[in-house]
């Protein structure tokens, strides 16, 4: 009789069990020390900094009656103003490659997320220090913008890297959506009794803000330095080539945003597309 036991595989804890070829699963490697706590805290506090802190939500209203009441603007030379200072939002991929491309003192997310919450608390101060001069309110709240890109940039590179690390990204989503959301429409709420106040008042609001977020980013976000080591030679990126249709598509529209650009009915419109596509072929 054939022995029953020899189609019996023995389990690496010493007990026996069917011969199967399920592969084993492998955990994946966190690039940081954090736990998912950290993680969920940093999201959550970064959705709410690079949300509630922004211009255009909780800054909308004090910066609309600085203009009209400070300056005298119009509502087309108003929306100029927003149409440059938020420009920054339209080149976000670009912000992403260079997190990605170029580390910071060794990091991709920690000094990254440093410099653009701190910054953009400084220049939320600069804009308030020149409030009545329109140059500077320009200058600083482009750069104001621009740090705010970062951090968010940032902000949604962790939030992808936590949901990736402990399996859970529906989780960090929706965390991020309810934060986000909740920012969206208590920021306009607050900015609309800001208005009423010194501009100062709302700088000081955002600037605190993105302060938390600067501390919380100092006390949370642990992330392991990388290091290079000298004559290093890794796997060459994986060549690709975009399908001719997609060439075609994309081509035709730069063609049409370009024409927008040159027409003044369109130029709104055409500057920000043709932005997006040109960071889109830059990608590709």
């Amino acid at each position: 009789m054939p022995d029953n036991e020899s189609n019996v595989e023995k389990s690496p804890g010493g007990s026996s069990g069917i011969n199967s070829s399920t592969p084993e699963v492998e955990v994946p490697k966190l690039s940081t020390n954090m736990s998912l706590k950290a993680y969920l805290v940093l999201v959550a506090v970064g959705a709410f900094g690079t949300t509630f802190a922004q211009q255009k939500v909780l800054g909308h209203y004090p910066t609309t009656f600085l203009l009209k009441e400070q300056f005298k603007i119009g509502q087309q030379d108003i929306a100029m103003f927003y149409f440059w200072v938020t420009f920054a939002w339209n080149l976000k991929p670009i912000a992403g490659i260079l997190t990605d491309a170029f580390p910071i003192f060794g990091t991709r997310r920690r000094h990254y997320m440093l410099m653009g919450s701190l910054g953009a608390a400084a220049f939320w101060v600069f804009m308030a220090l020149g409030s009545s001069n329109y140059q500077m309110l320009l200058l600083g709240s482009i750069l104001m913008n621009i740090c705010m890109v970062f951090a968010s940039t940032v902000m949604g590179g962790l939030q992808v890297e936590a949901g990736q690390a402990f399996g859970a990204p529906g989780r960090i989503t929706a965390l991020r959506q309810f934060v986000q959301t909740a920012s969206g429409v208590a920021a306009p709420w607050m900015g609309g009794i800001l208005a009423k106040k010194a501009f100062g008042y709302t700088a000081g609001v955002a600037a605190t803000v993105l302060l938390t977020l600067g501390v919380v980013t100092l006390l949370f976000l642990k992330e392991k330095r990388i290091v290079k080591v000298a004559n290093e030679v890794g796997p060459g990126r994986p060549k690709y080539t975009p399908p001719p249709a997609m060439i075609i598509a994309v081509g035709t529209l730069i063609a049409i945003s370009a024409w927008a650009v040159k027409n003044p009915d369109f130029k709104k419109l055409g500057i920000p597309l043709l932005a997006q596509l040109l960071v889109l072929v830059a990608i590709m």
